[in-house]
């Protein structure tokens, strides 16, 4: 039987980690700044924990999706990310689903893993309506339709072949109904 998922933890950790990035690379900006810029990142990438290789690296991860995507979440194109346009667009992630590889590079720490190798070993069986994206309902629903068959198939293994009733104001003692 395949084994059910919570989609939760990795969308969770997505988020969150996206969010951290953006508030790492925020703090190399003026107080007064409406967002962070392209070179605010990159400082940011520069000036990462480094006494700690985990958060280093999953940091440098997070940082780096954001300085790829870059002109993508900057929606007005005024060379600025705002807290609204972040927001958008981890929304968006939320609702439209994860590539196979935003899965692979940026939820590939903490304790989501298990899930996530799930969900990376069984993509495109997960992947439901076949768009190359994974959302946190096809996630959890994974293994659900399986699970379903085979209790159906219980159900028809106890299903009597022959049954007997016996109606008390019938003539013969028992009538037969066949499948």
């Amino acid at each position: 039987m395949a084994q059910r998922l919570n989609g939760t933890g990795l969308f969770t950790q997505l988020i969150s980690g996206i969010n951290n990035s953006y508030s790492l690379a925020l703090q190399n900006t003026d107080k007064d700044a409406k967002g962070i810029s392209l070179n605010n990142i990159m400082s940011s990438l520069n000036s990462t924990n480094l006494s700690n290789p985990l958060y280093f690296a999953q940091s440098n991860n997070f940082s780096s999706y954001l300085s790829t995507n870059f002109k993508g979440i900057d929606q007005d194109k005024d060379g600025v990310i705002s807290n609204n346009e972040l927001t958008n667009f981890t929304n968006n992630l939320y609702q439209t689903g994860l590539t196979q590889e935003q899965l692979a590079l940026l939820c590939n720490y903490g304790t989501a893993s298990s899930t996530l190798e799930e969900v990376l070993n069984n993509f495109n069986e997960i992947d439901k309506n076949h768009d190359g994206r994974v959302t946190q309902a096809e996630i959890s629903a994974y293994g659900i339709d399986e699970e379903v068959s085979e209790k159906q198939k219980e159900f028809m293994d106890l299903k009597p072949k022959r049954m007997s009733l016996f109606y008390s104001g019938s003539t013969s003692s028992s009538d037969s109904i066949e499948n």
